[in-house]
């Protein structure tokens, strides 16, 4: 990391969900903050990564969930001494009442076009077709994998566009390619100034669509 590089004295880091996202990330703030404590990134994850996620399968071992539940109890055990947590019973003592706001707004042409190409794909066909039936159909893996798939693209078809590049193969995405050839749709990077993009697009009316997920 970049940031490893700082020359200071403290180091101090803010997150939300530490370990939901990606353990990967978690050993790289852990690992910022209290250098070494963890060990080499390979030593991390072959000694907790690993275990800790075959852990978590639906279908993992006696054996494997055991070793898992060990390792993220050590992992707790050893990152307990310098991450402070502030859970949200806690939290929830200092905050004034919670409000929440649903707004309900409508899906684009592109999204619904998109919308009901995924859902004639064959894995959502099949997950819809073995709903409340045995066998394969009875995978909860499968069913959330539809539903991360289509809330992506109720979110933004940028999501979506993303995998497809990442994977065209994939049964989820396939044939969408022609839902991105106006190229309307632009991603900006640290290397591209996103100011001089916006300003540039808006002076010829195009599409901009900007993306914080």
């Amino acid at each position: 990391l970049a940031i490893k590089s700082l020359n200071i004295s403290k180091r101090i880091i803010l997150s939300g969900t530490p370990i939901q996202n990606d353990m990967g990330e978690y050993y790289s703030m852990v690992d910022f903050v209290n250098p070494g404590i963890l060990g080499s990134l390979q030593s991390f994850r072959k000694i907790f990564e690993i275990p800790i996620v075959e852990s978590r399968q639906p279908r993992c071992s006696k054996a494997a969930k055991l070793l898992g539940e060990e390792r993220s109890n050590e992992l707790t055990r050893i990152t307990g001494m310098f991450i402070l947590r502030r859970t949200a019973d806690i939290n929830s003592k200092y905050l004034p009442p919670k409000e929440e706001t649903i707004i309900f707004c409508r899906p684009t042409n592109l999204q619904v076009k998109m919308y009901t190409k995924i859902l004639d794909s064959p894995i959502i066909r099949k997950c819809l077709s073995c709903y409340g039936g045995g066998g394969e159909g009875r995978d909860s893996t499968s069913h959330l994998q539809c539903i991360i798939a289509l809330k992506k693209l109720c979110n933004t078809p940028l999501l979506v566009y993303r995998k497809y590049i990442e994977n065209p193969e994939d049964p989820f995405y396939q044939d969408l390619d022609d839902y991105f050839k106006d190229d309307r749709i632009k991603v900006f990077t640290p290397e591209i100034s996103g100011n001089h993009l916006i300003t540039t697009l808006y002076n010829i009316n195009k599409y901009i669509l900007i993306n914080i997920y």
